[in-house]
């Protein structure tokens, strides 16, 4: 269907209109005759044409992302009832500052789009709840940010931000904050005060503090991806604080500290996550050191694990035998020591197990005991290394 052809059907008392993934074409500026329109998605659909000509004095809902409409955040800026504006994935240009009057603005997306500006523009919007940004040229400090105290979703990833996390302590709304490839630092315990959190993105950033210290609060949650940052677990963590019944982070379901200078044992890291129904951890390049002991099949955590990146680690041994999961050692810096039980237990379950240029401390004793696993050569290939 065709936007001109439906702006010819004299629907003049017509409300809302949502198109959003259908095969509608045509230009966002025959809508204009619809002077009743408040709420228009035409999200991931056809349509082109330039705000400019998006004359709709009394729109409430503005959906256009991924879509070939251009024009300037300013064309915007006397929509005085505008509570939700999704201008994601387009070539939107113009300067945050346009929208600053816009005090209604309850859900913003920019991501990915041509526009700039500082966030403190954004200090006057003090009923948004959702803040996306991410992929763009905005700059400014998360102390602006603080100024806005509903939000529950906050996605300023892959942007010029700067600024202390702890600026964020008073967010205690938030459910979802993705700061990943931005300047911020500041401690990770500042997780501990955002009670409904749910999903946290630092990598890439210079967020610091011991992961130990999350023992308390963080309750709900879930993905915690801290690759690439400068946070830490104390040595010895398994044997003091963390030790007895504490449940870590009890709804953790994917954790991502690969990058980071832990360089503790691998009980120093895992001790305090037995209990937890963890399905992806991915610690690749943490200088993890010891051994990955039988016992953790028998945990909570070994049951609910399906995938365990330990790769390019100095990992002495693995004896767990985890043969729901996929495992990954490849690249280890030492000679590792690999039951042939978990060989057999991979082969048999058809889970992948990547050992790839990992130099084997028990290279006879596996090729003795697995003669007719290595003999499947879509899953085994001799390396140099004498990995597999």
């Amino acid at each position: 269907s065709d936007l001109a052809e439906l702006s010819k059907l004299m629907l003049k008392r017509l409300a809302k209109l949502f198109l959003a993934q259908t095969q509608v074409v045509g230009d966002v500026g025959e809508l204009s005759n619809l002077e009743s329109l408040s709420d228009v998605d035409l999200a991931r659909t056809r349509v082109v044409g330039n705000l400019a000509e998006l004359k709709l004095k009394g729109l409430a809902l503005l959906h256009l992302s991924q879509t070939q409409v251009t024009g300037n955040l300013a064309e915007l800026s006397k929509l005085e009832r505008l509570n939700d504006l999704d201008l994601s994935q387009t070539r939107v240009v113009g300067d945050l500052a346009a929208l600053s009057k816009l005090e209604r603005l309850e859900f913003l997306d920019l991501s990915q789009s041509q526009v700039v500006g500082n966030v403190s523009a954004l200090g006057n919007l003090t009923r948004l709840k959702r803040l996306q940004l991410s992929q763009t040229q905005i700059s400014g400090d998360l102390v602006e940010v603080s100024k806005v105290k509903e939000l529950w979703h906050l996605d300023l990833s892959q942007t010029r931000l700067v600024g202390d996390v702890g600026e964020l302590s008073n967010q205690s709304t938030l459910t979802y904050l993705q700061l990943s490839q931005t300047k911020v630092h500041g401690d990770i315990s500042v997780l501990v005060r955002l009670p409904y959190l749910r999903k946290a993105d630092f990598s890439g950033t210079a967020v610091s503090g011991d992961l130990t210290l999350l023992q308390t609060g963080c309750m709900n949650l879930r993905e915690l991806r801290l690759g690439d940052t400068q946070v830490w677990i104390s040595p010895g963590a398994h044997v003091s604080q963390l030790s007895g019944q504490t449940i870590f982070l009890p709804a953790l379901h994917l954790l991502n500290v690969s990058g980071c200078h832990l360089k503790v044992s691998f009980m120093d890291m895992f001790k305090s996550l037995m209990h937890n129904p963890i399905s992806n951890i991915i610690a690749a390049g943490c200088g993890l050191t010891g051994e990955v002991p039988p016992q953790l099949s028998k945990t909570p955590l070994g049951s609910s694990l399906q995938l365990l990146d330990l790769s390019g680690n100095r990992l002495d041994a693995v004896n767990a035998m985890l043969s729901n999961v996929r495992l990954d050692v490849s690249r280890n810096e030492i000679p590792l020591h690999v039951s042939p039980r978990i060989i057999k237990a991979a082969a048999k379950s058809g889970k992948d197990l990547w050992m790839a240029d990992t130099e084997l401390a028990n290279r006879q004793e596996i090729s003795t005991n697995c003669s007719a696993e290595l003999q499947m050569q879509e899953m085994w290939i001799s390396q140099e290394t004498g990995g597999y």
